[in-house]
């Protein structure tokens, strides 16, 4: 860049200076007219040298420590993702550079905090996008078991026509049997998308593990009939 704004201290001190000798020429001019001794008139050239020396030093002072404070601050700022490894001298000479550090001190605390909000919320919406993933995955298995069996059931209905009557209307029980098990994964799906809005809340409730037990048996029971059907009608094709 060709041109780069000095910091604090240069530009206050680029002033100062210019003002001091602006003042210093001048005085000294005055002084040369009136005062015909130049003893006396050296005298007082160099005591106010000295005193605009003097006094551009302690401004210089001020302005450096106004520098190194400025400079907190702006540390401070530039550390705002790194908050928990700001270890800096919260001491300052005036009130103002300590209230404005309290405050900057506020805004970082609560900018943490809602950092922390926000690694908590994606965290939580990561898990719950992970059981959504889980449950449609587990839904869509249970799916295939009951269409699978369907459609078995019905293609050994349409392909041995002399199968009994018996085990006609026993494949047409378990065809019906698989349909509402389809339409009870659907509520159930229903249901899940309900509690996910919140439009429903899960209640305890009890069920015969007797007859679930019963119920798988006798589907294991019936695949195993309808495959060693399908067995026998493919060697008597051959």
């Amino acid at each position: 860049m060709l041109f780069e704004r000095p910091h604090f201290t240069e530009y206050v001190m680029a002033r100062l200076v210019t003002l001091s000798l602006t003042v210093f020429v001048i005085f000294t001019v005055i002084l040369a007219t009136f005062i015909t001794d130049n003893m006396t008139l050296a005298l007082v050239i160099f005591l106010l040298w000295l005193a605009l020396t003097i006094f551009v030093y302690a401004i210089y002072r001020g302005a450096s420590k106004m520098q190194r404070e400025l400079n907190k601050i702006n540390t401070y700022l530039k550390m705002l993702d790194t908050v928990d490894t700001i270890e800096l001298d919260k001491h300052f000479f005036t009130r103002e550079f300590e209230q404005l550090n309290e405050n900057l001190t506020k805004v970082l605390q609560k900018s943490k905090k809602r950092e922390e909000i926000k690694q908590r919320y994606n965290a939580k919406l990561k898990l719950k996008n992970k059981q959504r993933g889980d449950m449609i995955s587990a839904i869509a298995h249970e799916f295939r078991n009951p269409i699978a069996s369907i459609i078995g059931y019905a293609q050994t209905l349409q392909d041995d026509k002399d199968i009994p009557a018996s085990l006609h209307d026993k494949f047409l029980g378990k065809i019906c049997n698989n349909g509402d098990k389809i339409e009870a994964l659907l509520g159930r799906l229903v249901l899940w998308n309900k509690f996910e809005s919140g439009e429903a809340k899960l209640h305890q409730s009890r069920f015969d593990l007797l007859s679930l037990a019963q119920e798988v048996k006798s589907a294991l029971l019936d695949d195993k009939i309808r495959a060693g059907k399908l067995s026998y009608r493919v060697k008597d094709e051959r």
